[in-house]
């Protein structure tokens, strides 16, 4: 099953303004291969239950700057599973250290890979920041200057 997603997501009603977030009800889609859910002005935490898709190849959040929090414990069994070939967190506000488990997304993606494919392979996409968002290669500190690179398969 692809999921293709033109923002399907959960809406809400808070004092008159509609916040948009990513429904803790994808998480039942169990045999969800694909999401693509960029520049969709989404905002708040990346649901735990999301880590429950075992299934899970491809997850596109890049571009949605009001996604914040930390990635949730759930999500190291998607990397160190060998599935998830495609986590893309660039442009978000996700903080924190990634765990090293999510850094094996790298490591999933078949070594005679091409960009050709209808899905290709990139791996981990991240903004490096040691003061911000870190791990998987990109040193962790306490100072407040950010590489900003992007971090991806190689």
């Amino acid at each position: 099953m692809i999921v293709h997603s033109a923002c399907d997501v959960s809406i809400k009603l808070l004092n008159w303004l509609m916040l948009v977030y990513i429904s803790t009800e994808l998480g039942n889609l169990s045999n969800a291969t694909q999401f693509f859910l960029m520049d969709c002005l989404l905002e708040g935490p990346l649901p735990s239950e999301l880590g429950r898709i075992r299934s899970l190849r491809s997850l596109h959040l890049q571009g949605n700057q009001k996604i914040s929090g930390t990635i949730p414990a759930e999500f190291a069994a998607l990397g160190s599973d060998g599935v998830l070939q495609n986590f893309n967190i660039t442009g978000t506000s996700i903080t924190g250290e990634l765990p090293e488990s999510v850094c094996k997304v790298n490591d999933n993606c078949p070594k005679n890979r091409t960009l050709d494919e209808p899905e290709p392979c990139m791996g981990l996409n991240f903004d490096c920041s040691p003061s911000k968002l870190c791990g998987c290669g990109c040193t962790c500190a306490t100072e407040s200057r950010g590489s900003n690179i992007s971090h991806g398969a190689a």
